[in-house]
């Protein structure tokens, strides 16, 4: 209704017009002597009734078209061919043409104005030659109706105010703004570094975008093309009007803020840059892959979705807020993270952070792997079925987790918590810092790596092989009942007293407890300071070598070989076939 109002006023502008301008005919032009002579035969022209043409001659070129200012309206075509002379068109003002309005032009050509051109009934052209991008920037301000409009090869191009046209092709473009009235359009393709408007448009049969540099637009219009080079830009802003994709999209932009409409993509999202935002009212897509130097927020709105993967080398992660389930996998990295206080299910997460406030929430899942100077909370997590690989200095959380299959802990100076699980299957602990204390009510476990300075609690472990390597104390370990190989080089051994018979050969530099062994066929203790064994009552060999030695009451049989400064104990001792001391 607007456009077909714009023709109605304009045509009877043009009725007006018709009975009062002055008309002159159209003319060929190619040289300046043919556009002085018709200035000169058609004084104060305003309607030309046929065509202008204009033509290079490099003998005799055309260099100002000055004289034809007072032209209004060209009933047929105005055309420019191959100009290389001519360094200024300007026909401030031509309001009208009924035919074709084109510009093709070598090197030299600097200015085009058009102030006052609102209406070309064909096509709208202005084309550089030699197919190369020239300085040449062109404003036509009020151009409301062309048909056709094609720009190829020169710096930049606004036509603000266009309403209605066909098809619009521009290629080699530096930089293209404007269109913000137009809402329609059959065939749009775009080629070049920067656009900027397209705001109102709706409705578009075919677009293709191949921009280099930044997109700002297309805020109104519900579908994103397919085809859109979207790599290596400066900026990408707009269609906040799409609500659906069907197809994967991949942005590699230093600045993303967009489609805050877009409800669902049926396929990946790839983004790629510095900073972004938007998203806002996503709600599903197959997976996400963003990657940034500085910050990633939003997708607020987020519910289904496979696979993540967020990487913000120098930034803050945040958002996601309402997603709850994560089926595929979780990858996060960045400086900070906060936000997925949703999330209760899972299947695998990896999280690579220097601090986090978030994941509250998560209940169980199959694997989690957490990189972190400090790592603690996770209070809510009950169940993992498979790993759990936590990488950092200090961990103090976990103690509501009853069940994990395997978990690994690498680098730490402490570890403490896990106070909740009762059976795993594999416990690996390498750490070259102070201290692991917790554990206290696993029960049952395949398989305990313990690898560090200090070890205290698994009060409740019953059962499973454990290895013990660069220990300096053990503390704990009382209800341990099964079949057990130790040779200890560590400085305090502590803990032990549901330990079975059996042979054990210790060197430490306190021995403490031991006091459920019975039975022993070779006891070999080397230690400053030994207490202990007080249920002990019988064993072939018991060799000791210490300083201070209390405990033994139970014993009643042994041979021995004692090497000790104090002794206290031995209070059950009635017989012994060999007994060699030296104190």
């Amino acid at each position: 209704m607007k456009n077909l109002l714009f023709i109605v006023v304009f045509v009877g502008l043009i009725t007006q017009w018709g009975s009062s301008q002055v008309t002159c005919p159209g003319g060929n032009f190619s040289t300046q002597a043919e556009v002085n002579q018709y200035v000169s035969d058609n004084p104060g022209c305003e309607v030309v009734t046929g065509s202008l043409t204009f033509v290079n001659n490099p003998l005799t070129p055309i260099t100002d078209i000055s004289g034809l200012s007072s032209i209004i309206k060209i009933e047929g075509n105005c055309e420019f061919f191959s100009l290389s002379s001519l360094s200024n068109i300007s026909l401030n003002s031509l309001d009208s043409v009924y035919g074709t309005f084109s510009i093709n032009y070598y090197q030299g050509l600097n200015t085009v104005s058009f102030n006052d051109l609102s209406y070309v009934q064909k096509l709208f052209r202005i084309s550089h030659d030699a197919n190369q991008t020239s300085s040449l920037i062109a404003s036509i301000p009020n151009l409301k109706y062309a048909q056709f409009i094609y720009i190829n090869s020169i710096d930049e191009i606004n036509i603000p105010l266009l309403e209605t046209c066909t098809d619009i092709y521009m290629y080699n473009t530096n930089t293209i703004s404007g269109f913000n009235e137009i809402s329609s359009i059959n065939n749009l393709t775009l080629d070049g570094d920067i656009v900027t408007g397209f705001n109102s448009l709706q409705s578009v049969d075919s677009i293709k975008l191949a921009i280099d540099i930044s997109i700002n637009g297309f805020n109104s219009l519900p579908t994103f093309p397919l085809n859109t080079n979207l790599y290596n830009l400066e900026s990408f802003k707009g269609f906040n009007a799409v609500t659906q994709i069907n197809s994967h999209l991949t942005i590699q932009s230093d600045t993303i803020d967009a489609f805050n409409g877009l409800t669902q993509v049926n396929g990946n999202i790839n983004l790629t840059g510095n900073s972004i935002s938007g998203f806002s009212a996503l709600q599903s897509t197959e997976n996400i892959f963003l990657t940034f130097s500085s910050d990633i927020s939003g997708f607020n709105a987020l519910q289904n979705v496979q696979s993540i993967g967020l990487t913000s080398n120098s930034g803050n992660i945040s958002g996601f807020s309402v997603l709850d389930n994560i089926n595929g996998n979780l990858v996060v990295n960045a400086q900070n993270i906060t936000g997925f206080n949703a999330v209760e299910n899972f299947n695998h997460i990896e999280i690579n952070a220097q601090s986090l406030n978030g994941f509250n929430n998560i209940k169980s899942g199959n694997s989690l792997t957490i990189s972190m100077p400090t790592i603690s909370g996770f209070e809510s997590l009950t169940d993992l079925v498979d790993w759990l690989t936590l990488i950092g200095q200090d961990v103090n959380g976990f103690n509501f987790l009853t069940s994990c299959s395997n978990i690994s802990f690498q680098n730490f100076n402490n570890i403490v918590g896990f106070n909740g699980l009762t059976s795993t299957g594999n416990i690996f602990i390498n750490v070259s810092g102070l201290a692991i204390n917790g554990f206290n009510s696993l029960q049952n476990a395949a398989y305990i790596e313990l690898k560090a300075p200090q070890i205290k609690g698994f009060n409740a472990l019953q059962g499973g092989q454990l290895e013990f390597q660069n220990n300096q104390i053990i503390e704990g370990l009382n209800s341990y009942n099964q079949p057990l190989s130790l040779n200890f080089n560590g400085q305090k051994i502590s803990g032990f007293n549901a330990i079975p018979n059996g042979d054990y050969s210790i060197n430490a530099d306190s021995i403490i407890g031991f006091n459920g062994v019975t039975t022993s066929s070779n006891l070999s203790l080397n230690a400053p300071y030994i207490s202990g064994f007080n249920a002990l009552v019988s064993a072939n060999q018991l060799n000791i070598t210490t300083q201070n030695l209390s405990g033994f009451n139970a014993l009643t049989t042994a041979e021995i070989t004692l090497q000790a400064d104090i002794i206290n104990g031995f209070n059950g001792l009635t017989q012994s076939t060999n007994i060699s001391y030296s104190g």
